[in-house]
């Protein structure tokens, strides 16, 4: 899941983020932001209603990703989302990489 998003996606035994039933993901154009139908690359916008506390009801992504609502071989069949990667941005530090950093190479070295 992405860090400001409070649902976790477990991927199954083929690696697909099947979307849990609390929570919803739409992909949009990454020029207009209209909703994408099923299957085609735009940004992705994870929502859920279970956190009332912090806007995050719904979290635009910088991450580009697939919506996909065919059955997954493992026989699950709500929709899942395929992650592609971030819209061309290669230096950005998000959260996780800087807490990442700081765990891995420890804050002396930072």
């Amino acid at each position: 899941s992405a860090v400001e998003h409070p649902i976790v996606y477990i991927d199954c035994r083929h690696h697909h983020f099947h979307v849990p039933i609390y929570s919803r993901v739409i992909i949009r154009d990454p020029d207009t932001l209209e909703p994408l139908p099923p299957g085609q690359v735009g940004l992705i916008n994870l929502l859920t209603p279970l956190v009332d506390s912090a806007p995050l009801l719904s979290v635009m992504t910088d991450d580009l990703g697939i919506l996909h609502t065919e059955g997954c071989p493992c026989g699950e069949t709500s929709p899942w989302l395929e992650v592609l990667g971030r819209v061309g941005v290669h230096d950005v530090v998000t959260c996780a990489q800087g807490a990442e950093t700081l765990l891995t190479k420890g804050e002396e070295e930072v």
